[in-house]
């Protein structure tokens, strides 16, 4: 179990005969990802190829990337989005727009100016 409480088991496809199509076309990491997604019925894919998670979206998945869930953290307190941003960018092979992390950084900013009433 992980300190937050969530709890990760490997988990096999049954049925990943469905999905020929992806076969052709991804990458087997993020066919599989697609396909368990669909299988499992989760609430959020954790997908940052932009072809994958057009497709996931094609086969009506929610998705977000590394991006949203560093955002997701950064508004909810549990990290420093610049900090890890930069962390992020410069030492590993990550790689993203810099309209994309501007964004980011303007939004962050824009919560810690103006922080929510309920305390986050």
């Amino acid at each position: 179990m992980c300190a937050n409480g969530w709890r990760i088991r490997p988990h096999g496809l049954k049925y990943g005969s469905r999905n020929s199509v992806l076969r052709r076309t991804f990458p087997r990491w993020e066919r599989e990802a697609i396909a368990l997604a669909q299988e499992l019925q989760v609430p959020l894919l954790l997908m940052d190829d932009p072809a994958g998670r057009e497709e996931a979206t094609r086969r009506a998945l929610r998705t977000t990337g590394t991006l949203g869930i560093l955002e997701q953290a950064a508004i909810e307190g549990l990290l420093n989005l610049p900090t890890v941003l930069d962390q992020l960018l410069t030492t590993t092979t990550f790689r993203a727009g810099a309209t994309l992390i501007q964004g980011l950084l303007d939004r962050d900013a824009a919560r810690k100016a103006d922080p929510p009433t309920d305390g986050r």
